[in-house]
């Protein structure tokens, strides 16, 4: 029970910085477009917008998987 209410409040903190509401679907939608944009050669000349890229997919992976914990527990 307290592992699921540090989960929650470390979400609700990274929605507080992202100034929204955590929406699953279209995060799964954005991060389908970002996997798209990695695996595009051209990203990697780059390195900028690479990293950005490769950032934003991580989080996105990371927020999805404790959306989907918290789901299933």
């Amino acid at each position: 029970r307290s592992e699921t209410q540090q989960i929650l409040r470390e979400i609700e903190g990274s929605l507080e910085l992202q100034g929204g509401v955590f929406d699953p679907d279209a995060a799964r939608s954005r991060l389908n477009e970002l996997n798209k944009a990695a695996k595009d050669p051209g990203l990697w000349s780059d390195s900028a917008r690479a990293q950005s890229v490769m950032r934003e997919r991580t989080q996105l992976e990371q927020s999805l998987a404790r959306y989907q914990q918290l789901v299933t527990d």
